[in-house]
């Protein structure tokens, strides 16, 4: 109120002797929205109940206007009033106004009005009651720029033209719109506000071209949520018979909901992509809706699923000679057969792939097919290969400037990191993967990524924060519908609780991440949860139980090896402790001697001495075996020391 009674004064100043009628009146009415005050003042000056001389330094006021002043009860009211009041052509021009937005050009006035020049001495009166200001640049060329005060003030003009005059002065707009900013090189910028004045012009396949235009360019602007809007409203305006433009939209529409992890959606839009492309009797386009639809099955969890779509897209694909998508889609394969245990099957898939992509000499491509290739070497176990092709991929999507793949290639390129127990430049990978996911919206990159950081949280010791990180993002994931997601992060939670103590909830972690890895057919990966719950039966004094576990860990290691699981040399020791402790000492050195083995060979593999001697003394579980074959062997031990290829320090 106080702030209001000084705007008054501020406004008023010239004023000799302000009646407190009128103060009073203008702050009761006007609920202290100082917008109010000053168009309710504009109003009394226009109306001469205030009155100024002809110098313009004294005001004063008429006193029996002012006690027969009817006062507009609502601001709005106020707006309505102020339009009213004005000459017939400068109301006219602020309605054509309002029909192009809060932004106007005098040039498209003159095409409303059909008249040879713009109505520059009207904008300028307009102007003087300052309902409008001028721009000092407009962003089309041999044009002078305006915009309207308040946002409301347009809303209010907006409203007061006739429905079927809006609809005339929309399609109008448009066209002059299209044809400006192309000649100034900015159409695809004001793709939206052109597609909205097709849209209440009435012509819908225009509105929908805009529209899908539009969605295109914030998906590649990194604006998921507005892109989504956009093909929402393209495909409002698509009837199903027009199949060429329902394509593209639902196309552009699929990608951003894969971006924005709205898996339910996503699935629908597949499976209409594949609808269509059926009816259109194109091979190319139903390639590319089951390469989409085995996409994202394939992050959901359901490998074998996944393939099944991807033999679907190959059939297609080599049907229409689309050798590309054929290389792309023979490196998902890849992904889906590691994660089965399919490792010899899965090397064929990666030579043909590779071979394939080596052919289109596409560097796109190539980057994205080898993304996939990494992940079957690194569960295979040349995780230093991985991180290799890693580092060159984030380099190549840089200089593409593929956002989305060099936040993916950082993810993949800081999760080895891990493995090797290089957890500094782990967490700086992982750390601008993050960034560079949610600069351009892609929450479910972004949501993966993070299962990552909360994995090297943990090793790096940080359990605290490792734990609210997994916390939070098993949550997110759970409403995303990532089951495989959804069981890594169970699993690296059971891995924290463990490490903290707390074995019971651990457990009940990892009895949630068996099943659903067990459920999506992740073999590698449902035995490295049965070795945790193994560990926290032995910790909860549940020794039988443990047994059992630690004996059908062994059992799995014995009939397909680790390749495919993700912590192997954890296995190892896991049922060596448990053997041990239930004092089968013969069958826990058996143990040890195999993950020594194991470990040895995966170390032999990394070529870089950096790397390798961190992923031996960096990771707990890799130190522990050692130390442990080195007791029960000191006589191999000391004679591979004097070969110079035995201890850890040498290898």
């Amino acid at each position: 109120q106080q702030a209001s009674q000084q705007l008054v004064h501020e406004i008023l100043q010239k004023v000799e002797k302000l009646p407190q009628r009128l103060h009073k009146l203008v702050t009761a009415t006007c609920e202290w929205n100082p917008f109010y005050i000053e168009e309710l003042l504009k109003i009394l000056i226009e109306d001469g109940v205030i009155m100024k001389d002809a110098a313009g330094d004294v005001w004063r006021v008429d006193l029996d206007k002012l006690l027969n002043l009817r006062v507009p009860p609502t601001l709005t009211a106020v707006l309505q009033a102020r339009l009213d009041s004005l000459p017939l052509a400068e109301k006219i021009t602020l309605q054509q106004a309002a029909v192009v937005g809060r932004i106007f050009w005098d040039a498209i006035l003159q095409v409303l009005q059909g008249e040879p020049q713009p109505p520059t001495s009207v904008l300028r009166s307009i102007s003087q009651r300052e309902l409008i200001y001028p721009h000092p640049t407009s962003i089309i060329k041999s044009t002078h720029e305006f915009t309207f005060k308040n946002s409301l003030l347009r809303d209010v003009a907006y409203e007061t033209v006739l429905k079927r005059v809006r609809q005339a002065y929309h399609a109008q707009v448009a066209d002059w719109l299209v044809e400006a900013l192309q000649a100034n090189g900015r159409v695809d910028e004001y793709s939206a506000v052109i597609a909205e004045h097709y849209a209440l012009s009435g012509e819908t396949t225009s509105a929908a071209d805009w529209y899908t235009r539009a969605g295109e360019r914030a998906k590649a602007q990194g604006t998921p949520l507005e892109a989504r809007r956009f093909f929402d409203r393209a495909l409002e305006y698509i009837p199903p018979s027009d199949r060429e433009r329902r394509w593209r939209a639902l196309l552009g529409r699929d990608e951003v909901l894969g971006l924005l992890g709205e898996s339910e959606a996503r699935q629908q839009d597949d499976e209409a992509l594949i609808t269509l492309a059926r009816e259109m009797k194109d091979d190319n386009r139903l390639a590319e809706a089951y390469y989409r639809q085995g996409y994202y099955v394939n992050i959901s969890g359901d490998d074998r699923l996944a393939l099944k779509s991807y033999e679907a897209s190959l059939e297609a694909a080599q049907g229409a000679g689309n050798q590309r998508l054929e290389a792309l889609v023979l490196a998902l394969k890849v992904v889906s057969q590691t994660r089965l245990g399919e490792l010899n099957v899965a090397a064929l898939t990666a030579k043909e792939a590779l071979a394939l992509a080596e052919t289109l000499e596409d560097d796109t491509t190539m980057a994205r097919v080898l993304t996939n290739l990494a992940v079957y070497y690194s569960e295979s176990g040349d995780i230093a290969k991985a991180a290799q092709l890693y580092k060159q991929l984030v380099e190549t999507t840089h200089r593409l400037d593929e956002r989305l793949g060099g936040a993916i290639a950082l993810s993949n390129l800081g999760y080895n990191y891990v493995l090797m127990g290089l957890y500094d430049p782990a967490m700086e990978a992982l750390e601008e993967s993050i960034q560079l996911a949610e600069s351009i919206g892609a929450r479910h990159q972004s949501i993966f990524t993070r299962l990552n950081l909360g994995l090297s949280f943990f090793r790096n010791g940080d359990g605290n924060t490792a734990r609210q990180e997994l916390e939070q993002v098993i949550n997110e994931l759970k409403t995303m519908g990532d089951n495989f997601g959804l069981a890594a992060g169970c699993f690296y939670l059971g891995l924290t609780l463990e490490e903290s103590g707390d074995a019971q909830d651990a457990s009940q972690y990892y009895k949630n991440a068996q099943r659903i890895f067990n459920e999506s057919g992740v073999r590698g990966y449902a035995c490295d949860a049965l070795a945790g719950l193994a560990r926290c039966s032995l910790v909860l004094g549940q020794l039988d139980e443990a047994n059992q576990l630690a004996n059908r860990t062994w059992k799995e290691l014995e009939a397909h090896g680790a390749k495919g699981t993700e912590f192997p040399i954890l296995l190892y020791k896991s049922c060596a402790d448990i053997f041990e402790a239930m004092g089968d000492a013969e069958k826990a050195k058996i143990a040890i001697e195999a993950g020594y083995t194991e470990l040895m060979e995966r170390a032999h593999k990394i070529s870089d001495p950096s790397w390798r001697k961190s992923y031996l003394e960096n990771v707990p579980e890799h130190c522990a075996v050692v130390e442990r074959w080195e007791k029960l062997s000191p006589d191999t031990v000391q004679h591979k020391k004097g070969d110079g290829n035995g201890s850890r320090k040498e290898i």
